[in-house]
């Protein structure tokens, strides 16, 4: 998918900006985690497992229900990390 651009947006293919983020709940499971100095990839597997939706997970559903681009997920979006 990709902007087609208007007059409202000048023709970018963008317009306004749209918030994709990753929340964090600590759960008891999480907090033992983090107590026992496990590192974040046991916590984000836990996390994953309990119901965490990743920062990478919701920018790629924007993109498919259409509100951004792939271009601009990966511009804006460390695909490399997870």
């Amino acid at each position: 998918m990709r902007g087609r651009g208007c007059p409202y947006c000048y023709q970018t293919g963008y317009q306004g900006r749209k918030a994709v983020y990753e929340v964090l709940p600590v759960s008891p499971a999480i907090r033992r985690l983090i107590c026992e100095g496990a590192g974040d990839t046991r916590v984000k597997e836990q996390a994953i497992r309990e119901g965490l939706r990743t920062l990478r997970m919701n920018a790629t559903a924007e993109v498919f229900r259409g509100v951004t681009t792939i271009d601009e997920l990966m511009r804006v979006v460390d695909l490399q990390s997870e």
